[in-house]
């Protein structure tokens, strides 16, 4: 089997997997009658943040490797082709959002181990 269809089947585990973990979760806590605040101040947030990371890897980082990895192999991946004026900006633009994402996410789990929320 060539290497990017096994890390794209790896892409679609964990974050498929983790997409229905927080399902799970979130069944849970309807059934159980918290609050996502309740939740996220009590002993499952470990997990639910867990769950979250695993489908933002899987999704953000592995999916984005097998797609490398996939025009190495093949060469150049199918699909339409977008101009170097539109694709550059639109680019950059993606890695300002992620990296603004990963502030966010940065500030969120520092105050949760300071205990400001």
């Amino acid at each position: 089997m060539k290497k990017w269809k096994i890390v794209t089947l790896a892409s679609w585990i964990v974050t498929g997997g983790s997409a229905f973990w927080l399902w799970l979760l979130k069944q849970d806590r309807i059934k159980a009658g918290l609050t996502e605040r309740e939740v996220m101040i009590g002993p499952d947030a470990k997990w639910v943040l867990m769950a979250s990371a695993g489908f933002i890897l899987g999704l953000f980082v592995i999916f984005p490797i097998s797609l490398y990895f996939e025009e190495k192999e093949e060469g150049r991946v199918g699909g339409p082709v977008v101009s170097d004026s539109l694709r550059k900006p639109f680019i950059t633009i993606l890695y300002v959002a992620f990296a603004i994402f990963l502030l966010i996410a940065i500030a969120v789990w520092a105050a949760f181990l300071t205990g400001k929320i």
